[in-house]
């Protein structure tokens, strides 16, 4: 492996690791502020296109025709997820679950 393959892989790790800011950062930016939003299926929907508009172009332009490119973009579009769902997150909480309604029969049974 040159030294421009790894420079080109370092910059691909790099850009993936940016483009998973860009998605998950705006997908949680636009779901904490749904509530405050007068159609929030369509911010939602629009907000999701766009984001994936724009990760999958410079996706890309970033890969060319270099699957290793493209392997090592991914892992750091999906370390990103993997941090921001534990930094985000609620650790120790467990999630919460609906109740449930105890059937009420006719009949007396």
């Amino acid at each position: 492996m040159a030294l421009n393959d790894a420079t080109a892989l370092a910059f691909a790790l790099a850009a993936g690791t940016l483009l998973g800011a860009f998605y998950f950062g705006t997908l949680w930016l636009v779901v904490r502020r749904l509530d405050r939003l007068a159609w929030p299926a369509v911010w939602l929907g629009i907000a999701g296109i766009v984001r994936l508009t724009v990760v999958v172009v410079l996706f890309a332009l970033l890969v060319g025709t270099r699957w290793e490119r493209l392997v090592v973009a991914l892992v750091g579009f999906l370390a990103v997820r993997i941090v921001l769902t534990r930094w985000l997150g609620r650790p120790g909480q467990a999630p919460r679950r609906p109740r449930r309604e105890r059937m009420v029969t006719r009949g007396g049974t």
